[in-house]
């Protein structure tokens, strides 16, 4: 999952203090590595999981900004 930019992410905004950043919630599936990495960081919510379409809904809806960090383009089709 290196090719999603987690670690940029969040290598980004460390330095920000809580108070300012808010709150960030990463979600999907196998981000244990990183989660690891960054458990201390009080201002990321991550939810470790695929999330149902209603669930992505709900999230998009109770947040103000969408950040997709790839560092790679990424044309698969399922």
């Amino acid at each position: 999952v290196e090719y999603k930019g987690i670690d940029l992410l969040l290598e980004a905004v460390k330095n920000i203090p809580d108070a300012i950043l808010g709150k960030i919630t990463i979600a999907g599936h196998d981000y244990s590595g990183y989660h690891t990495k960054y458990k201390d960081s009080h201002a990321v919510n991550w939810i470790n999981r695929w999330l149902e379409e209603s669930e992505m809904k709900a999230l998009l809806d109770s947040h103000d900004i969408l950040i997709l960090p790839y560092i790679e383009e990424r044309l698969d089709i399922y």
